[in-house]
């Protein structure tokens, strides 16, 4: 496992260096400030991954995915190995730990951790295999950017549709990515949304340039009043719900009392119905 992860990742290392000081001007105080987003694109401004957050320590991510529509949000407290994980279409609350903290291990050890999830009525552990390969700190606009280079293997509950292997952490902006996604990035955007569903309307119309009718359509939707007032709806209430109640450890939005979709934020899947 050593050998092949430290070559590929180094590889991914030394691109995802050199793709930095290209990137476009960023503004790092948005990282981790609730309402503040990250997203990451390649040198032709195709979307990678995004990510918005809630509150300091409650985000939602978004990824895409080659030939299909971007992945559906997930909520973590952070992305690299995440402690607090939602994720509504597929039913996911869980707690989760590790022992040892991956990122208490030094360059080069290759360990066994304990993953420990905790469902709502029961948890069970298992082990993954994990190595630090490497730590490489660039400049982004004249930002220092720390990334961690890593490797996973086995039985690894994360976030859906993330896979095991070589994969590249950017400590600076909370960003977890597979290897040869790290590799390809070469923009950093950040800015402001007003929900978590106002996010994702702008993620998707970023991650569509092949379909400019939709993205057109998104763009439109989102300065429109009434997806605004859904917008401001969804911040006092679903998005206020998971930075207090479900980060501390309790119940998701989705599985409170007296749920209602129309308190659940702007309904994208309708918003722009014809892809064309």
């Amino acid at each position: 496992m050593h050998r092949s992860l430290s070559h590929t990742a180094w590889l991914a290392l030394m691109t995802l260096s050199a793709a930095f000081p290209a990137a476009a001007v960023a503004d790092l105080s948005k990282i981790r400030k609730p309402g503040g987003y990250v997203i990451l694109s390649d040198k032709d401004g195709k979307v990678i991954s995004g990510a918005y957050w809630l509150s300091p320590d409650l985000k939602i991510v978004v990824h895409s995915e080659k030939g299909a529509p971007p992945t559906l949000v997930t909520y973590v407290d952070r992305e690299m190995f995440p402690r607090r994980m939602a994720q509504f279409d597929m039913f996911i609350n869980v707690q989760l730990a590790y022992d040892p903290e991956p990122a208490s291990l030094p360059v080069g050890k290759v360990a066994q951790l304990k993953q420990t999830t905790r469902f709502s009525s029961s948890q069970e552990t298992k082990p993954i295999a994990f190595a630090t390969t490497g730590i490489v700190a660039s400049k982004l606009e004249n930002v220092d950017i720390v990334s961690r280079h890593y490797g996973v293997d086995g039985d690894w509950f994360g976030i859906p549709h993330r896979e095991t292997g070589p994969r590249v952490y950017i400590e600076t902006l909370d960003v977890d990515l597979a290897a040869a996604d790290a590799a390809k990035v070469a923009r950093v955007e950040t800015g402001e949304a007003g929900s978590t569903g106002d996010f994702h309307a702008l993620y998707i119309a970023r991650a569509v340039p092949h379909l400019p009718k939709a993205a057109k359509c998104y763009e439109e939707v989102r300065s429109k009043p009434e997806f605004q007032a859904a917008v401001k709806k969804q911040r006092e209430t679903g998005d206020r719900w998971m930075a207090t109640v479900f980060a501390m450890g309790g119940k998701s939005w989705l599985e409170r009392d007296n749920f209602s979709r129309d308190d659940f934020g702007p309904d994208l899947a309708s918003a722009c119905p014809d892809p064309g």
